[in-house]
């Protein structure tokens, strides 16, 4: 019996692992320059068929020595996964990140809206920032 449950713990761990490094491999760092109130869109980013029904978004406070401009200046960024082929509609929820808490966070899809294998696109604002030339953000994504 005590060997069955170290087994099953075992399993569980490294399918744990597993899942890890999948979302790792499927990651995609996205650099923004904009204006406030303007949107960019990343490149694509393929939702692994990997039947987590979450996206993960993470924003960087510097890229090397380049440093984020958003969250020293008391700007507010907001993020959404969409389709690449339907990219006027929602698929994931909002995610809203300020200076306060710009921390990794991830959300699960609606009903629907997780389509494995797809392509992803992450479309970002920033708002109230302090400065009005372009500001910088980095963002680390997993649709």
């Amino acid at each position: 019996m005590r060997k069955m449950a170290k087994t099953m713990v075992l399993i569980v761990a490294m399918l744990s692992l597993f899942s890890m490094v999948v979302m790792a491999a499927n990651q995609t760092d996205v650099a923004t320059y904009m204006a406030n109130g303007e949107k960019f869109d990343s490149a694509d980013n393929k939702k692994p068929n990997d039947n987590d029904y979450k996206a993960y978004v993470t924003p960087l406070d510097a890229n090397g020595n380049d440093k984020s401009t958003v969250f020293p200046n008391g700007g507010t960024l907001y993020a959404r996964a969409r389709l690449t082929s339907d990219p006027d509609n929602v698929y994931s929820p909002l995610f809203t990140f300020t200076p306060a808490d710009h921390n990794r966070k991830s959300k699960t899809y609606g009903t629907g809206m997780a389509k494995f294998g797809k392509d992803y696109r992450l479309r970002s604002e920033v708002e109230n920032c302090k400065i009005t030339k372009p500001v910088r953000q980095w963002i680390r994504w997993c649709p």
